[in-house]
């Protein structure tokens, strides 16, 4: 296969992927790719539940329904697109496959190279694994984009910070209960707090893919959010809300939220980060981080949302 890197055609595609958080990470990649061919129609391709997410930064989305191959390439011949970006085998990428697209890069991944034309090879750098979004960036400078420029990461526009602040507490994750700070460290966040300063405390649990317009614009309200490596996390750092991210299976140099404006706690415990769902042991990477550093970092945080409101 060829590596060349220059996109042909006047019609592009874009394929997201189908995780969500990939999906945040992808995103600083796929502005750059966007405005390096500004003279092409560029479509992202995305499962529905996603459009919404999708939409935020993209004029040209086409969300498709979990469904067959063949069902989708019957959906995306009619886009009639001449070359396409595949970031990982995905029924969509199948289904363009299928449909004959001329030109389909990727990455070059043993389970992605049959379904690409062209497999780009992205160097690989010994020492500790960088941030996912790394993989992206490489590859859209590998297409001759500059990913990393400001403007690729600028988040969207949000509404003046409330008042009083509005500080989103999210107990659940959705990667599995070893992500969970306890609830009981929860419930003192609100205690530490409550010193002369007026704050609403807004209870928060994922809903899954089932109303993401609404889960993105309740996050968008939010002043900080405090929540464990979830969707949820990512969502709100992608929106330019500030967090408090609690990791401790997760590890921060890979997988911490996007932007400056967070605080990153962990407490360095010996097992972590082993990435699992659930804790074999005592889950004490979360149980010992106590809620008083918490509610500090929540505090550092909230005069930069102050400082936002007042321009």
């Amino acid at each position: 296969m060829s590596d060349d890197s220059h996109f042909t055609g006047s019609r592009l595609a874009l394929v997201a992927p189908l995780d969500p958080i990939e999906a945040c990470w992808a995103t600083p990649a796929f502005r750059a790719i966007a405005r390096a061919q500004a003279d092409k129609s560029v479509t992202v391709l995305c499962p529905s539940p996603w459009e919404a997410f999708w939409k935020i930064h993209f004029d040209k989305v086409l969300a498709y329904p979990s469904s067959s191959v063949g069902k989708l390439a019957k959906l995306f011949a009619g886009e009639e697109f001449d070359s396409a970006l595949l970031v990982e085998d995905s029924p969509a990428a199948r289904a363009l496959a299928k449909t004959g697209v001329a030109q389909r890069l990727g990455p070059a991944l043993p389970a992605l190279d049959k379904w690409t034309t062209q497999a780009l090879s992205l160097a690989r750098e010994t020492g500790p694994l960088p941030h996912r979004v790394t993989r992206y960036l490489d590859l859209a400078e590998k297409l001759g984009c500059h990913p990393r420029a400001t403007e690729n990461f600028t988040p969207p526009e949000r509404p003046a910070s409330p008042a009083p602040a509005r500080i989103g507490l999210l107990g659940q994750s959705d990667l599995g209960p070893a992500a969970d700070w306890p609830e009981e460290s929860f419930r003192q966040l609100p205690k530490l707090l409550q010193s002369g300063e007026a704050y609403e405390f807004i209870a928060l649990s994922d809903p899954g893919e089932g109303d993401v317009a609404g889960w993105l614009e309740e996050l968008s309200s939010l002043s900080v959010l405090v929540a464990p490596a979830s969707t949820a996390l990512h969502l709100a750092a992608h929106l330019g809300v500030p967090c408090v991210a609690l990791m401790g299976p997760h590890d921060p140099r890979t997988h911490r939220p996007l932007g400056k404006k967070h605080e990153v706690l962990t407490t360095h415990a010996e097992c972590a980060p082993c990435l699992l769902a659930r804790c074999p042991l005592d889950h004490r990477c979360l149980t010992e981080l106590p809620a008083e550093a918490v509610a500090e970092a929540i505090t550092r945080l909230l005069p930069q949302e102050e400082l936002l409101a007042s321009k």
